[in-house]
């Protein structure tokens, strides 16, 4: 906590304030602004004169003023400081995304407030361009994967072709050589398609019990085809909660880890199960998750860093993109795809999902 505001001295005080590099205000008990100096009157786009008195509601964006702002001010109180991010309003009613760091300041008739305020709205697009950039990276990498892994199909058609040619008889499995080599390349490139393009997620508000409805049935096709048992766990409470997804996305990454649970089984295991369930985390940003279990002999951990990566398989004519592309998801939706492996209890993949993408200050107003 600050203290007193000094009564010796104010011309140095101001002359200090206005050598920081930051935009600064001070709010009386009433939250009205008695002091701002040169920075934050250059940041809001007006003079200093016009900043004082000002209330400090005429800052925020009108979405913010019955809830963040008496919650910023509360905290700012009661614990002394708050740091978080919000848009403010300049006074010609342009915006920027602000980081405010505010502090208490004891004062005649109650507590002041001291905020310190930085635009880092070009932080933001920094953040974002080295995002575009780091898929990007990803993307080169991949194109040396996808080079190898066309070549070989490619090598496969062209060579037997060769052989046919010499014959005036095509044999039958030379024939089904190149079937089998064209239709994995046909799927190779249908799956890098699709990757490459995801489309940016369309977020939104959906009931869990919608998202069962939506996903389970081609879940049940899936474990069928497979020759699997399995089964299904929600608790009824937890499906009237809501979680802000797309849900062909989901759903498309859930058919992804569906397909590697049901494919961890081969021939020698009698019992094939695998479990979907609906459960919740101790993570307050994703309060629920989608998790799928098998019960096979898991994943040795040389390979755990790897199971994520394009292509990376160790069974025979598997592309090895599904789970690249389950976390590619996850990630487009700013969700979690964890992955747990042991050989004695199997692997489970649990799909952490967005309940909310405001945060808590901006949704419930803290009592007096």
């Amino acid at each position: 906590m600050l203290p007193s505001p000094p009564d010796q001295y104010p011309e140095l005080m101001h002359h200090i304030l206005n050598m920081v590099n930051s935009a600064v205000l001070v709010l009386d008990a009433d939250k009205r602004i008695i002091f701002a100096n040169s920075r934050a009157a250059q940041l809001f786009n007006c003079g200093v004169a016009e900043l004082k008195n000002l209330d400090i509601d005429q800052l925020f964006m009108p979405e913010d003023l019955e809830i963040m702002v008496p919650n910023i001010l509360k905290i700012t109180r009661d614990a002394s400081e708050y740091e978080g991010e919000t848009m403010l309003k300049r006074q010609d009613g342009s915006s920027f995304l602000g980081l405010i760091f505010t502090s208490s300041l004891a004062w005649k008739n109650g507590r002041g407030i001291v905020l310190t305020i930085h635009d880092i709205s070009n932080l933001k697009k920094l953040e974002r361009m080295l995002k575009v950039s780091g898929r990007v990276a990803f993307l080169g990498h991949l194109l040396e994967d996808i080079n190898h892994q066309i070549r070989n199909p490619v090598q496969v058609i062209g060579g037997i072709a060769k052989r046919l040619a010499d014959r005036q008889t095509p044999r039958v499995e030379h024939v089904q050589a190149i079937v089998s080599a064209s239709a994995r390349l046909e799927k190779l490139l249908d799956t890098l398609n699709f990757f490459i393009k995801l489309p940016r997620p369309r977020l939104r508000p959906v009931l869990l019990h919608e998202v069962f409805e939506t996903v389970v049935p081609s879940l049940t096709a899936l474990a069928r085809q497979h020759g699997v048992d399995w089964t299904v766990e929600a608790d009824d409470n937890l499906l009237q909660e809501s979680v802000f997804i797309d849900t062909e996305l989901l759903a498309k990454a859930l058919h992804e880890g569906m397909a590697n649970a049901c494919e961890a089984y081969d021939d020698k295991h009698h019992e094939k199960t695998v479990q979907f369930r609906l459960m919740t985390t101790q993570r307050p940003d994703q309060p629920y998750a989608l998790q799928i279990c098998d019960r096979g002999p898991g994943i040795s951990a040389q390979d755990m860093p790897l199971v994520f990566s394009p292509f990376f398989s160790r069974k025979s004519k598997h592309l090895g993109m599904g789970l690249t592309i389950a976390q590619r998801i996850q990630e487009e939706m700013d969700c979690d795809l964890l992955l747990e492996s042991s050989g004695k209890t199997g692997t489970c993949l649990t799909y952490c999902l967005v309940k909310e993408r405001r945060r808590m200050i901006r949704l419930r107003k803290m009592p007096d």
